[in-house]
This record gives structure tokens, sequence and C-alpha cells, in this order.
């Protein structure tokens, strides 16, 4: 016989959400207006830390953020990839998750805008890489070349390439 009412049915929870269990909604919405409002936090930090000078920590609590988001924020800023950015601050990707996915990138672009004229093309040597179409295509090799002929047709090429240097040309004549 039980003389005692066991202490698991003394102290239920006076509130529930419906499935049994204590958790709470939350108070506020992760997303308002479609953007992940942590994310817009951090992101609007890492626009302290760039245009203003600030600390990471002095902008992360500025903005009610963590500077972990700050940080990761300014790497995908730095990646100069819009779309992830952009999916970032829907709530499509995690920010540490994202900023981990191009954190590489990120250091790569950063020192490739430190470079001189001399590491530039030195890069360019080494890679093939360059902002330059035209020094592009002079120097692919023939391979990519009917890679290229493929993937875009001739009437592409004419009408963003040649029609609009037509064009040039005939204002510079008139003119």
């Amino acid at each position: 016989m039980q003389l005692h009412t066991p202490i698991s049915t003394q102290f239920k929870p006076k509130f529930t959400n419906g499935h049994g269990n204590r958790h709470q909604r939350r108070h506020q919405a992760r997303i308002r207006d479609g953007l992940r409002r942590a994310a817009l936090r951090a992101d609007t930090a890492a626009c302290l830390v760039e245009k203003e000078g600030l600390s990471v920590v002095a902008a992360a609590m500025r903005c009610g953020s963590c500077p972990q988001y700050v940080a990761a924020m300014l790497i995908i800023r730095a990646s100069g990839h819009p779309t992830l950015r952009d999916h970032v601050l829907k709530g499509l990707r995690p920010v540490l998750r994202a900023a981990k996915a191009v954190e590489n990138v990120a250091k790569a672009i950063s020192a490739y805008r430190k470079f001189s004229s001399l590491e530039r093309e030195l890069f360019r040597m080494a890679t093939g890489a360059t902002a330059d179409l035209g020094q592009h295509l002079r120097n692919s090799t023939s391979e990519q070349l009917v890679a290229t002929a493929k993937a875009v047709t001739p009437e592409w090429i004419f009408d963003r390439m040649i029609a609009p240097s037509m064009v040039e040309s005939v204002h510079q004549n008139i003119g």
C-alpha cells in the first residue's frame, strides 16, 4: 500500500505544448519578413565591422548577435557569393556551416585583392584565372575553346559581343 504520492506526479507542468512535454513556444519568431533574424543581426554587425571599423565583439554586442556569427558573416561577405549570403539571410543555409564552406575562398579572394601587378600575373600563369575575357580566351587550349564553342551558340556570340562592338565603332566614327 502506497502512503505517499510519487514525486513524478506531484510536479506536473502546468503548461504543455500539446505533445505532453514542457517545451514552450518562442516569444518571437526566428524569421521575420522572410529573413532569419539572427543572421540579419550578424550581417548588420559585419557591416559595422567593415564600414565603421568596430571590433567583431563590439559590433556583435551593439547588434544583439554573438561574435561567432559576426565572424562567420564576415567570411560569407568576403567570399563574394551573393546567392550564398541571400540563402543564409533567408534561413535556407546555417550561418556557421555556410561560412565554413567558403572560408578558404574568402581568404584567397582577400589575398588576391592585395596582390601587386606582378603577383597577379604570376597567379594568372599558375592558375589560368583572369578577369580579362580576351586574355582568358587567348590563353585557352584548343580543347577549352571547342568546349566553349559548344556551350555558346554563334548567335549568342554575335548578339552579345560582335553587334555591340559594331554599334560602338559606328558611334565613334560619327562623333
